[in-house]
């Protein structure tokens, strides 16, 4: 292996290339790199063969000069190239940051809206101090199940407004609260005894 020059890169290896002292692997990893590296791998090439016939045609110990000094721009244009690979996985993450806080913000607006009090019932989030109003006051049947109880509720045309107290009581809001209809739903529950245990009127 040549003492200053990376296997894995096989820009490294050109120097050796041009001599002609690479062994066949390597020689190979090189025209591959010269046929697939485009412009950059062309004008590496030029470039180490112009500073081996500079070197052949002056005497050992002279300054580098011209070639040098190219040699350390395409050094340095090289490292250049290589951060900013590295930094491209990284270019996703601030539109990625920013679409995340974009949805926080969504959920957050989403989810507030859903505890708003009810302004025409007089509901408000159990932390509130309003009373909801209420025209009845039930008590279902330890037995009766959610699917009987809401159906139950839409027939009569009524929604819970608050409860369950201590004592297990309801208290319902009806859509007509009329003093003929409390009476007609309150017959109507009490009917249907399977699922409700008491009714009274608020």
């Amino acid at each position: 292996m040549h003492p200053t020059a990376d296997r894995q890169d096989p820009a490294e290896l050109i120097p050796w290339y041009i001599n002609g002292t690479l062994t066949p692997e390597e020689s190979a990893m090189v025209e591959a790199y010269l046929a697939q590296g485009g412009e950059e791998a062309a004008a590496e090439l030029k470039l180490q063969q112009l500073m081996q016939a500079h070197e052949k045609a002056h005497q050992p110990g002279s300054t580098p000069g011209e070639f040098g000094w190219k040699r350390l721009q395409r050094d340095v244009h090289r490292i250049a190239q290589k951060q900013q690979t590295a930094n491209k996985p990284m270019a996703w993450l601030r539109p990625a940051m920013a679409a995340a806080v974009a949805v926080i913000v969504i959920q957050a607006a989403l989810l507030g809206s859903l505890w708003l009090p009810d302004q025409e019932s007089g509901l408000q989030p159990l932390s509130g101090r309003v009373t909801p109003s209420a025209d009845l006051q039930i008590k279902f049947q330890p037995q009766a199940t959610e699917l009987q109880i809401r159906t139950l509720l839409n027939q009569v045309d009524a929604r819970l407004v608050d409860g369950p107290s201590a004592a297990g009581i309801y208290r319902l809001s009806l859509a007509n609260n009329s003093a003929a209809n409390q009476r007609a739903v309150s017959d109507q529950l009490q009917a249907a005894a399977d699922v409700i245990e008491h009714v009274a009127a608020e």
